[in-house]
């Protein structure tokens, strides 16, 4: 939660300082001679360098530092344990607070952000989450709203083709139809970041029956939140429930087997622990719903490369591929029907499924996790 009150608090800031910015340019074009902020300061687009200009003194330049040193204080970790990377907006001042400077951020780096953070699903909880548009999106991650929803257009447009080009098989088209959906069935994908991916199998799987069997009146609701553990899950399935679902996809467990730190003794969810909770999920689900569930081991993960990406390891995260195996085999041995990705997908997967964080997947990898998912969900009678 400290760390959901750090976004709050970014995109307040941000606000001022856009709000700031704007009421010093339009000073600036009554006073030309006067050295501004660079137009592209703090919303500058991947790949393009901007120049760091002085501030002038002004109370827009006073207030310009102030915000500054609170977002430089909001931006320390404030719990080591959080998986959500700090939100920086996008330019750092320089030692006497008077410089702005333009960081660019890799067109890699913004689909890691986009896939991974989903301001729209972590703060769909809050009060006034659902009131955010996409501007107050874009602040939170930092991106100038243009890039982030053209960046998220492009991402959705890739997850309609991965389902036209998976229906584009004879076989797989067949598994879409002998899935055991009624006409006008409720379709719960409940899960993490996995599933909470614009580009998650979950997207795919929804395109692919909005194409396959749109007049069916099928609907694929998804309902995931990047960093979340089973423990998290057991808060969270109350919406579910209450949404009278016909069918829940369960993909949950990868967090709990996450470690921190070089030498962890122990995993963010001890393993017995995770049992419980599974159990208690099953539970709920039965007596409080009449839903049919599926459950889906997490997949494994390239260890190396989560040790070593910048935005993971910044925050001490580890996975150990033994740990994951854990759950996997807890979710394995629970009752009613489960699809193996931890076993089907190899460890570590195949490294074009993986990003280069090793840890969530490619359009390649949500686009094979959604076949995993069909081809098993179309086995059961």
């Amino acid at each position: 939660m400290a760390a959901l009150r750090n976004l709050g608090a970014n995109h307040r800031l941000a606000l001022q300082i856009r709000a700031a910015r704007r009421n010093h340019a339009a000073k600036a074009d009554q006073h030309p001679t006067k050295s501004t902020i660079s137009a592209k300061c703090g919303l500058s687009a991947p790949n393009v360098k901007g120049a760091s200009q002085t501030i002038p003194e002004s109370d827009e330049g006073s207030a310009g530092r102030r915000i500054s040193k609170q977002l430089q204080q909001l931006n320390e970790p404030a719990n080591a344990s959080s998986d959500v990377p700090e939100v920086r907006l996008p330019f750092s001042r320089s030692a006497n607070g008077s410089n702005c400077e333009v960081n660019p951020m890799s067109d890699e780096q913004v689909r890691w952000l986009l896939k991974v953070i989903q301001p729209e699903a972590t703060l769909a909880s809050l009060p006034e989450g659902p009131s955010l548009d996409r501007e107050a999106h874009a602040g939170l991650l930092g991106l100038p709203v243009e890039i982030y929803a053209t960046e998220l257009g492009r991402m959705q447009k890739e997850a309609s083709e991965a389902a036209g080009a998976l229906l584009a098989d004879p076989a797989v088209a067949s598994m879409v139809d002998r899935l055991p959906l009624r006409k006008g069935d409720k379709v719960v994908a409940f899960g993490d970041s996995l599933t909470s991916d614009p580009q998650s199998w979950a997207v795919v799987l929804r395109e692919m029956l909005a194409r396959r069997r749109g007049t069916d009146g099928i609907s694929v609701i998804i309902s995931a939140v990047a960093g979340e553990t089973t423990t998290h899950g057991l808060v969270r399935v109350a919406n579910v429930i209450n949404s009278r679902p016909d069918w829940i996809l369960f993909l949950f467990g990868t967090n709990d087997a996450r470690t921190q730190g070089p030498r962890p003794t122990k995993t963010l969810v001890h393993h017995e622990e995770t049992a419980r909770n599974i159990a208690e999920l099953r539970q709920r689900v039965s007596g409080e719903t009449t839903a049919n569930c599926v459950w889906i081991t997490p997949p494994a993960v390239n260890e190396a490369q989560v040790a070593a990406h910048r935005g993971l390891a910044r925050f001490g995260v580890r996975f150990r591929n033994e740990d994951l195996a854990r759950v996997a085999k807890i979710v394995r041995e629970g009752d009613g029907p489960v699809i193996d990705a931890f076993s089907t997908l190899g460890s570590p997967p195949p490294s074009d499924l993986l990003m280069d964080d090793g840890l969530h997947f490619t359009l390649a990898g949500q686009k094979r996790m959604a076949f995993e998912v069909i081809r098993g969900w179309s086995q059961l009678q």
